[in-house]
């Protein structure tokens, strides 16, 4: 009898002295199956059935405390809501783009695919797939103006969970030459979000971003009533299955969200903001300025042959 309790006391203990490495074991065993499934050519999904909820009333409040919200018993979750910001400052980026001739540019072989093609065959309603394809579109006059030191590809094709194309697509790539001789990739979300440059879209949570006017210390809602957008892991996951593909070439790859002004009230704030996976947000001048300070300019020779042909093979249009 004393052995058996010996026995389990110290299967007991053990237990205890496991448990808060479980947590870490757990994870060390997921990050191998995800590695076999990967090395088998099958991806994981990083759907989420918790982006399509509401964010918790704890995490608002959070938000809420940081711009300094003012509580309100009639807006959401008890904060004050408005319909629109306080405008903003206008930029020079739409004019900047107005003068870019993408067709021109497409002769040279510089733009590859057209801007917002793809959304057509989305899921998305007739206003936002407009939306998008104004968006795509100044963002690709916007990057390409003036002397270009990348090309660039629109609309292309995505890859799912076994490498097959897929209409999950990538909005842009940009493509260029490093000092050093490598080639160095943009793959780029375009997003054209409610909002002047007053708003500030933020995290709430690995999920969620929540709509804030800064000067009127409040939520903004949009056409539907809400204050929040989910935000889809789409961009980590094609990160993941062009990983081995970009290897063969040597590309040094980033993998951002960019946002576009909307109107003429300037770009909102998505500095802070971090999509799932740790894919960060830049505006259009921001990656302009990455570009111009990592490419070396008329380098487009260098680009690998057979990197150029797959991004050509994923082209939706």
């Amino acid at each position: 009898m004393t052995g058996f309790i010996l026995i389990f006391a110290l299967l007991f203990l053990l237990g205890m002295i496991a448990l808060p490495f479980i947590p870490v074991i757990a994870i060390i065993l997921q990050r191998r199956h995800n590695r076999k499934r990967a090395q088998g050519g099958v991806f994981v999904s990083h759907r989420s059935e918790y982006a399509n909820m509401e964010p918790s009333p704890a995490d608002v409040a959070h938000v809420a405390a940081r711009y300094g919200i003012m509580p309100d018993a009639r807006g959401w979750m008890g904060w004050r809501c408005v319909t629109h910001d306080a405008g903003g400052m206008g930029d020079n980026i739409r004019g900047v783009a107005a003068t870019v001739d993408l067709n021109g540019l497409a002769t040279y072989g510089l733009v590859r695919g057209v801007p917002g093609s793809g959304l057509e065959d989305s899921s998305f309603t007739a206003d936002q797939i407009g939306a998008g394809i104004w968006g795509e579109s100044l963002l690709a006059r916007a990057i390409m103006a003036g002397r270009p030191r990348v090309l660039s590809w629109w609309s292309l094709y995505g890859f799912d969970e076994c490498l097959r194309l897929s209409d999950s697509d990538i909005d842009c790539v940009l493509v260029g030459i490093r000092p050093d001789g490598r080639p160095v990739a943009w793959f780029v979300d375009a997003k054209r979000y409610k909002g002047g440059s007053d708003t500030s879209y933020v995290n709430v949570d690995a999920w969620h971003l929540a709509r804030v006017s800064r000067a009127r210390r409040a939520f903004v809602l949009d056409s539907a009533g809400r204050a929040w957008t989910s935000m889809s892991p789409n961009m980590w996951e094609q990160r993941e299955r062009w990983q081995g593909l970009l290897a063969r070439y040597g590309v040094v790859s980033y993998w951002v969200v960019c946002v576009t002004p909307p109107g003429g009230h300037g770009t909102p704030d998505m500095t802070t903001a971090v999509w799932p996976g740790g894919v960060t947000c830049m505006d259009i001048p921001s990656l302009r300025a990455m570009i111009d300070s990592v490419c070396v300019p008329d380098m487009f020779a260098a680009i690998p042959p057979g990197l150029v042909s797959l991004l050509d093979s994923h082209i939706k249009y």
